[in-house]
Formats: C-alpha cells, sequence, structure tokens
C-alpha cells in the first residue's frame, strides 16, 4: 500500500494540479483529503495498481473520469464506495461485475465499451438508483 509521503503517480498529480490550482510543491495529505473529483480522461495509464493506490489517499473522491484511458478492469475500483460519477466511456471494458458493489453511485458512463447486454441488466439489479448511460 502506497505510504501518504510517497509520490502520486505523474497522471494523477498533474491531474490534481489541474482541478485544485496547486501548481508547485508537495501535494499535503490535508489537500488530498479534500480533493472530490478527477479527471484523467484520454490520458495513457501505464501503472494502474499504482493509479489505484494514488486514489486511496483522495477520501472523498466522489467524481472520476477515466474515459479513454484503456481501463479493461473495473474490479480495479471496487474499493471506493464513495463514488457518485463514473466516466469510462471507450474503454476495454467487456465485464462489470467487480462494480457491482458501488451502492453510491449516481450515473455511470459506458458507451464505447464492448459490454454485453446480460452485464448492463445486472448492473442495472445492482445499482437500482443509478443511471446508466450507454
Amino acid at each position: 500500500m502506497q505510504k501518504g509521503n510517497e509520490p502520486l503517480p505523474e497522471v494523477l498529480d498533474e491531474a490534481i494540479r489541474a482541478a485544485s490550482m496547486w501548481p508547485e510543491g508537495d501535494l499535503t495529505d490535508h489537500q488530498l483529503s479534500n480533493i472530490e473529483q478527477i479527471k484523467l480522461d484520454d490520458r495513457k495509464v501505464e501503472d494502474w495498481p499504482a493509479l489505484v493506490a494514488g486514489f486511496r489517499r483522495l477520501p472523498k473522491l466522489k467524481m472520476l473520469g477515466l474515459s479513454g484511458t484503456g481501463l479493461t478492469d473495473v474490479g480495479l475500483l471496487s474499493e471506493f464506495s464513495q463514488l457518485r460519477y463514473l466516466y469510462l466511456e471507450k474503454n476495454g471494458i467487456t465485464h462489470l461485475s467487480g462494480i457491482y458493489g458501488l451502492k453510491n453511485l449516481k450515473q455511470i458512463w459506458l458507451y464505447g465499451n464492448a459490454i454485453h447486454h446480460e452485464q448492463l441488466i445486472k448492473l442495472e439489479q445492482s445499482l437500482p438508483k443509478c443511471e446508466i448511460f450507454i
């Protein structure tokens, strides 16, 4: 598990700085604890486990944009139950079982993925209060 004093993955650090207007210096745990949204859309992610470890340092994260990042395993996101909005368009996702437990989701965007109809039905059943955009 990533310690609080270890650097964030570069792609996450850049996204936080762009959204939060903190251009210089180390990001403190206090600053990270107040981040509510991250957009990584269309950025190449090479180390998903490191990125997920970085997300763990963002306890208030409510909106996560991962469209066009090459994500194929949504199970990596299963522990982030605080998420409300999840953008996963244009990835290589085929199975959704890893996110059936994200009961706080209000919206999930999935178009541009090769998701089987059965997977979408199961997602609707698992998350009846979530709007699903395909």
